[in-house]
C-alpha cells in the first residue's frame, strides 16, 4: 500500500486566475498605500524556480540510502527527514566557510 500526501493545510481551495481581471494599482499594508508591487513579476518568478530547485533537490536528498539505520536515529526523528536537514545544515556550513574565506582573501562578490 503507498502512503499518500496530507493534503495541503488550506481552509479553501485558492482564488483561480481570472485573465480579464484587471489588478489593482495600489496595495495598502497595515497604514501604509504602495503605488506598485513589492516584488515583480520577474522576481515572484526567479523565486518560484528557486523554490522548484529546492523541491528537486531535497526529492534527490530523499531518495539516497542514508549512511545510518534507523535505530542510530534519536526517537521520534524520521531518517528522511533528518538525512535533508543534516544536507540543508552541511551545505549552509560550507557557504558560511566560502565566505568567510573570500572575507579574510580580501575578495569582494558583486551581486
Amino acid at each position: 500500500m503507498s502512503e499518500s500526501k496530507a493534503s495541503p493545510p488550506y481552509a479553501e481551495e485558492p482564488p483561480q486566475y481570472v485573465p480579464d481581471v484587471e489588478l489593482p494599482r495600489q496595495y495598502t499594508i497595515g497604514e501604509k498605500t504602495l503605488s506598485e508591487p513589492l516584488v515583480t513579476t520577474t522576481q515572484l518568478r526567479g523565486h518560484l524556480a528557486l523554490l522548484d530547485v529546492f523541491s528537486r533537490l531535497k526529492e534527490e536528498v530523499d531518495n539516497i540510502p542514508p549512511p545510518y539505520t534507523q535505530s542510530e536515529l534519536p526517537e521520534g526523528n524520521d531518517a528522511v527527514e533528518t538525512q535533508w536537514a543534516l544536507f540543508v545544515s552541511f551545505a549552509a556550513e560550507r557557504c558560511v566557510e566560502v565566505t568567510l574565506s573570500l572575507l579574510r582573501s580580501n575578495i569582494s562578490v558583486q551581486l
